[in-house]
């Protein structure tokens, strides 16, 4: 956790950064997605869930060439975690 909050420091040092969405095997896990959301905060933090989510990700990409019908807007499951307390600063 320590390394990844360092990293996404360096991310948002230049940058307002509003929202953070975990997708992958750490999105499954509500110890890490909890420890986001108290050292952040101040940022949405969101739990992703989409199967094949490389391969939708490619054909979102390439969508408009080879479809004409909007994108569905469901294709992904979105889980905002809010802080269970609140650290001083």
């Amino acid at each position: 956790m320590f390394k990844q909050y360092k990293a996404i420091q360096l991310v948002k040092r230049n940058t307002l950064v509003k929202r953070i969405f975990v997708d992958g095997g750490f999105s499954k896990s509500s110890i890490y997605i909890n420890l986001l959301s108290i050292v952040f905060s101040n940022i949405e933090i969101y739990a992703a869930s989409m199967a094949q989510a490389s391969a939708v990700g490619a054909a979102v990409a390439i969508h408009h060439h080879w479809n004409k019908k909007p994108l569905p807007t469901n294709m992904i499951a979105l889980k905002l975690f809010v802080p269970p307390v609140k650290i001083a600063s």
